[in-house]
């Protein structure tokens, strides 16, 4: 079976180790391409749907307080302060709550807990590793996901080999998995014992000789990177390339202005509680470092980034800034187009009950194809 790539070439079926590992989750059938929109309705009558909310955050720079969202067939044909509509429209009603694109997890491990099993590890440049084929049918049930706001996440290769192969974006709105980017690592986890790289100057000489072939011109490269020399090699090696850097694992990227990151650069930092960290991600964040939030998890039951965020606002990152890491960045990190609420597009919309970044406010519902994908017990008013 074929899929269409995101990053704009076909995926290979090669032989690796992640589908021995997930033999044990609930499965689901996906098929279709790529992309987090909901899918397009068929041709049917005039379908209304009428969101509204205390706060309606956008992802474009607007939020609306209290603010609404008329969706047509799916599609918004309205966002921005409450309307009046008739009474044969579907509505959802938060007087409350707080409406926003669905998260994204922008790096996972999906079922795979042994670092080992997360790379062809024998081989140090290995681009014919695919994740997207290992999980093709068979990913695990999105509704625990449903009720933690998230659309997607994102399933990468690990950190042990320089060029590591290609991650996967597992949609549960759509049901379907696609292909990712290519995940590089220029860490102490890629060098070898008896065989190169050995060393740090054997990762860049990898790099320059043979990662610039592997990687096929991609203009979009994860690349894992830990340390400040980990971290200007990567930097610099994309420059190299022309593609846009995300700084996987990434712990100094309040240095990232020092190291003149082009604009576009997006930090993954690894999920953390640290006080000390989350201070670096603030101080980072409000001299304009761009973040996205991943959970680096296992398993289902240990993906919570709004937690993460949640705590790296009470230490003084923007609130924007971490709205912005749990969607738009999260989605530009695993290569796909913008989540923002805006008139033409087709969204997947998460209403929470409460101030999103409150963890006592739970999730209303999550709406997608202009209906109600999943609604938590009590659901809102309609």
């Amino acid at each position: 079976m074929k899929r269409q790539s995101i990053c704009g070439k076909e995926a290979r079926a090669p032989a690796f180790l992640y589908a021995g590992a997930l033999l044990g989750l609930i499965v689901f059938l996906f098929v279709g391409r790529s992309g987090l929109e909901a899918a397009p309705a068929e041709k049917k009558p005039k379908k209304l749907l009428y969101i509204e909310a205390g706060c309606v955050w956008t992802g474009t720079g607007d939020q609306f307080r209290p603010g609404g969202i008329l969706l047509e067939n799916g599609r918004i044909i309205h966002v921005g302060k409450p309307l009046s509509v008739s009474k044969d429209v579907e509505r959802i009603v938060v007087s409350g709550g707080f409406a926003m694109p669905a998260f994204l997890d922008a790096h996972s491990y999906l079922g795979v807990r042994k670092e080992e099993d997360r790379n062809e590890s024998l081989r140090s440049i290995y681009p014919d590793f695919h994740v997207a084929d290992a999980l093709e049918g068979v990913v695990l049930s999105g509704r625990a996901l449903y009720e933690e706001g998230y659309a997607a996440l994102y399933v990468s290769p690990g950190d042990r080999s320089v060029v590591g192969g290609w991650g996967a974006v597992v949609d549960l709105i759509r049901r379907r998995v696609d292909e990712g980017v290519p995940a590089l690592s220029v860490t102490q986890a890629a060098l070898k014992d008896d065989r190169p790289p050995t060393s740090p100057l054997g990762v860049a000489e990898l790099l320059e000789r043979k990662a610039r072939e592997a990687l096929k011109g991609a203009k979009l490269l994860r690349i894992f990177a830990s340390t400040p020399g980990e971290t200007e090699l990567a930097l610099n090696f994309a420059a190299s390339q022309g593609a846009a850097p995300v700084l996987v694992g990434c712990l100094c990227p309040d240095l990232l202005p020092q190291f003149s990151a082009p604009k576009e650069t997006i930090v993954v930092p690894p999920f953390t509680v640290e006080v000390a960290k989350l201070k670096r991600i603030a101080q980072a964040a409000r001299s304009g470092v761009s973040f996205a939030f991943g959970s680096f998890a296992e398993d289902q039951w240990h993906i919570n980034n709004r937690f993460m965020a949640s705590l790296a606002v009470a230490y003084g990152m923007p609130r924007e800034a971490a709205l912005r890491a749990l969607t738009i960045n999260a989605a530009r990190a695993s290569g796909l187009p913008s989540c923002a609420l805006k008139v033409g597009v087709r969204p997947v919309i998460a209403v929470f009950r409460g101030d999103v970044l409150n963890l006592s406010s739970p999730l209303a519902c999550l709406v997608a194809g202009g209906r109600v994908l999943y609604r938590t017990e009590g659901g809102p008013k309609r």
